[in-house]
């Protein structure tokens, strides 16, 4: 019988199973007998009898009429990457961390007094306004607890969501640091308020698909 130089299945095999013939004119015996579900690449018609080929080259003539269209398979799920928990690339579990960690930290220091994010009112850090308000800290663990949602869900965060929470991580360290350097010359940065820039930055940069994990 002929071989054929390439396979791409177009039908399969209906259940029950399929006589073959090595001519397209089916009389006599069948000279083989196809299995159900077999993928077939149909290569020539003629009335009502199909030349089909396998996927190992041999091909034999069959009922056309009862040949079942193939389906291509459903694509499998991306295997887990590397350095990835859950869904969670490792540069935003570190990003989270650094974001929540931070928070707790030293974000100002006057003279030898510190306050952190939780001593922050975040009125002040986005507005300039005086006095006392809701504070930073609560604000950054959410922002960190979003980045962690992956390993609830084991999906991986969409950059839409990402990307957000990174800007505003990012935008409370630095504006926290603007205003401390410009508010009064005994106030500068501290650990803590670095760590949290660093965290938004890595979250940031793993929104953007800069990472391995989420290609």
């Amino acid at each position: 019988m002929a071989v054929a130089n390439t396979f791409a299945p177009t039908h399969e095999v209906p259940d029950g199973g399929l006589d073959a013939w090595s001519l397209a004119v089916r009389t006599g015996p069948p000279t083989a007998h196809l299995d159900p579900g077999l993928e077939v690449q149909v290569v020539e018609r003629r009335a009502d009898s199909a030349q089909v080929a396998c996927s190992n080259g041999w091909t034999a003539w069959v009922d056309d009429g009862r040949l079942v269209a193939w389906t291509p398979p459903p694509p499998e799920p991306p295997a887990p990457s590397r350095g990835a928990i859950r869904g969670l690339t490792l540069i935003s579990l570190v990003g989270a961390l650094a974001i929540a960690g931070g928070s707790f930290l030293d974000w100002w220091k006057l003279g030898s007094a510190s306050v952190t994010a939780w001593d922050i009112p975040i009125a002040k850090l986005l507005t300039g306004a005086t006095g006392d308000g809701f504070k930073t800290g609560p604000v950054l663990v959410v922002l960190a607890l979003v980045l962690l949602v992956p390993i609830a869900t084991g999906r991986p965060l969409p950059s839409i969501v990402v990307l957000p929470v990174a800007a505003l991580a990012m935008g409370l360290a630095a504006s926290a640091a603007l205003r401390g350097l410009t508010g009064d010359v005994t106030v500068y940065p501290d650990i803590g308020l670095i760590l949290t820039l660093g965290g938004g930055t890595l979250a940031a940069i793993d929104g953007f698909g800069l990472t391995q994990g989420r290609r």
